[in-house]
């Protein structure tokens, strides 16, 4: 059995992988294969910036208007080694998307951002608003009169539904999520309060997407929020990595070692953006991981047959069954796959236990409210360096199901 063969039946049989990404190059020449720069990331920035006024007016809770999250040491990461996959050394801090003001995940960066772009589309193109605006022009009857011509679509496990809903209907837009049989029962109940349109479906997240996209292209007047293939989603995202160097820039100086992040997958999008902002700003400072369910590993089967997007974890008989909603998905996006395959350092799998766990752990330990998904970087945490695990969503868990996720875990 040759290690391909290996690889490929560890994961069949739901065993946790770490793999190693042989494909990565020099991160000056992987960036050549993504058609995007970092004038582009500066470029999304500085719509952010714009609608800053607007967003701080319509949540104040994010202070300034910028929706952007901390990040802290892990006082007790000690207490991993021996169950993590990997051994490790050196701080681990944790990156608290988990508590993104609005909607509480790292889905508020790119669903948000695409929200707001297609905002800034139809405002510009209707006449309500110049670059040279104030944005609160854009929370008037007569702008939200406008935008209530048009729709936002988008298919979701759950948590960018939330952000494209929240921001959506904040502004007056129509939206409609479709969702999956995965997707949490309380996030359909939070974008019904909203005024959201729910469409549930049978099928899996690929097929809700696809359904959407069908339903999106129907109507002139609709904007489809393509999770498997949006360019804005990839640039919303990547701003994380432009925020986040320049100050851990300082840490890495002082240490002299490499920062290495970790990062939930499903689809790749979230992921995917964010890795392409660090690298383009750190370049081979950063090492960036992926980390995926056991049962739904859709990115690890993209990138380690070569075969990208043409293979779903069930074409090798697995599931995608797990408690890790947001990252049940059968087949990766085609653009994050193809972007991914010569930049990322590795891709590692998660048990269902250990991300339950982990609930308990940073709650106990850490006093850090996450959902099981937001867990899975911890795993797979490895070698000597700075260690930033990027905690993707959580805090918005309604208190009986966060009280639930507890009750089904182990204390370590």
């Amino acid at each position: 059995m040759n290690a391909d063969e290996f690889l490929l039946n560890k994961i069949k049989t739901y065993q946790p992988v770490f793999w190693r990404n042989p494909n990565k190059e020099e991160t000056t020449k992987a960036l050549k294969h993504i058609p995007l720069g970092l004038m582009d990331i500066e470029d999304a920035e500085k719509r952010l910036q714009r609608f800053a006024p607007a967003i701080k007016e319509l949540f104040p809770e994010t202070n300034d208007g910028i929706i952007e999250s901390s990040h802290t040491e892990l006082k007790h990461a000690e207490e991993l080694k021996g169950i993590t996959l990997e051994s490790f050394s050196g701080p681990v801090y944790a990156k608290l998307d988990n508590y993104l003001p609005i909607s509480g995940s790292v889905k508020a960066r790119g669903g948000i951002y695409e929200v707001l772009w297609f905002a800034e589309q139809v405002a510009l193109q209707e006449g309500v608003i110049t670059l040279d605006s104030d944005y609160r022009a854009l929370l008037t009857p007569e702008a939200r009169n406008v935008f209530s011509g048009y729709s936002l679509v988008v298919g979701s496990t759950g948590n960018l539904g939330l952000s494209i809903g929240i921001m959506g209907r904040a502004f007056g837009f129509n939206v409609e999520v479709h969702m999956s049989k995965e997707a949490a029962a309380w996030k359909k109940e939070k974008l019904r309060s909203l005024g959201a349109r729910v469409v549930e479906h049978e099928g899996d997240y690929s097929s809700a997407v696809a359904q959407a996209r069908q339903i999106a292209s129907s109507n002139p007047k609709a904007h489809f929020v393509d999770d498997e293939e949006s360019v804005i989603l990839f640039l919303g995202y990547a701003v994380a990595g432009l925020r986040l160097a320049p100050q851990i820039r300082p840490l890495l100086d002082e240490t002299g070692k490499n920062l290495k992040v970790y990062i939930p997958c499903g689809v790749g999008g979230a992921p995917g953006g964010i890795a392409f902002g660090l690298k383009a700003t750190l370049g081979d400072r950063v090492e960036v991981y992926f980390a995926e369910p056991t049962h739904s590993p859709c990115m690890l089967l993209a990138l380690a047959t070569g075969k990208l997007s043409d293979i779903s974890v069930s074409d090798v008989g697995l599931d995608g069954i797990t408690v890790a909603d947001g990252l049940a998905v059968g087949r990766a996006s085609k653009l994050t796959t193809s972007w991914m395959m010569h930049l990322i350092d590795g891709v590692f799998t998660v048990p269902d236990e250990f991300m339950l766990d982990m609930v308990r752990w940073l709650w106990d330990k850490e006093g850090i409210k996450t959902e099981p998904s937001a867990n899975a970087g911890l795993y797979g945490i490895v070698g000597d360096g700075v260690h930033m695990v990027w905690l993707t969503g959580g805090s918005m868990v309604p208190e009986e199901v966060f009280e639930n996720y507890l009750s089904k875990s182990q204390k370590l």
